[in-house]
């Protein structure tokens, strides 16, 4: 347990889980290389069509020469604060939920999560993840795993607009990849979720929504393409303190096409407003879970056969 905490204080942003900044890294020289692109969070996490809302983006890796883009139009009066934090100011949109991209031009390197516009009408923008996509099957919470869990910041959240409640840590637990065939159901899958006063002690934390979902391999959940099955609490397990974390298992319908795909899971704590997308993590996969964001090359593995 003591391990996973430790690891976990590496990737938290200064000021802890509470998202509160204190002594902020300088942006990264350019010249003299910089980590890895990640966007952990953009808050607040929607505002009105009409734009105008300033938003803070936390992550990492960032630096002076960047390009923030909402859909398909850019970001205005973009601030580097630090190499964790951006600002800026959201341009107008049809209502719906659009992609955030944030892509750094030396490099190349892009990072991904969502923002809603708010208001009636519109067409729905890209990284559409409002209702349910497909699916009734509900997974069972039969067979819980092994492992440590752990707490962190945030990962991309994104959904249907609305009040946001910012998931406090989520991880895939298991399995790290699995195979099947073409619309059979996937294998049980399990989504750990830690939410500070809400999933510690015993039993199911209050008003916790978890879906596992699949998608087109080597993209991001808010991009399109992905459709995703509401999954059921199974039980507690230990993270940074006895019973902190709740693990929820389901199962996805396998898509009809033989290749490769990613799976995830994906948790709300306030009805859908927003998302936290759950990428692999604890000890029986590996990786930071949403505490680093979502990463593409994180997300479980899933084959179907030809």
């Amino acid at each position: 347990m003591n391990r996973i905490l430790s690891a976990l204080l590496v990737v938290l942003p200064a000021g802890g889980c509470d998202g509160a900044v204190g002594s902020l890294p300088p942006v990264a020289d350019p010249a003299g290389g910089h980590g890895p692109l990640t966007l952990e969070r953009v808050m607040p996490a929607a505002g009105p069509a009409a734009g105008g809302t300033t938003v803070q983006l936390t992550g990492t890796g960032f630096i002076n020469d960047l390009a923030v883009v909402i859909g398909v139009e850019p970001c205005r009066d973009l601030t580097v604060v630090s190499a964790v934090e951006l600002a800026c100011t959201t341009p107008g949109s049809a209502a719906g939920v659009y992609a955030v991209t944030v892509t750094r031009r030396d490099d190349g390197a892009t990072a991904f999560s969502s923002f809603t516009y708010e208001g009636s009408g519109g067409v729905r923008g890209e990284g559409d993840t409002g209702a349910d996509d497909t699916g009734s099957e509900a997974g069972t919470g039969a067979g819980g795993t092994g492992g440590d869990g752990g707490a962190g910041s945030g990962g991309g959240a994104g959904g249907t607009g609305g009040a946001t409640t910012p998931v406090d840590y989520c991880h895939l637990q298991y399995p790290c990849g699995q195979a099947g065939d073409a619309n059979d159901l996937s294998d049980p899958t399990y989504i750990w979720v830690f939410q500070r006063g809400v999933t510690e002690g015993i039993g199911q934390g209050a008003g916790i929504v978890v879906d596992v979902g699949v998608g087109p391999d080597g993209t991001h959940p808010v991009s399109g393409g992905w459709t995703w099955t509401r999954a059921v609490y199974n039980e507690d397990k230990d993270g940074l303190s006895p019973l902190a974390n709740d693990e929820y298992g389901g199962t996805f319908r396998l898509p009809a096409s033989g290749g490769s795909y990613d799976f995830c899971g994906r948790v709300s704590a306030d009805g859908g407003a927003s998302w936290t997308y759950c990428d692999a993590g604890g000890t029986t996969c590996g990786g930071g879970g949403s505490a680093d964001g979502y990463r593409a090359a994180e997300a479980g593995q899933l084959t179907i056969a030809p």
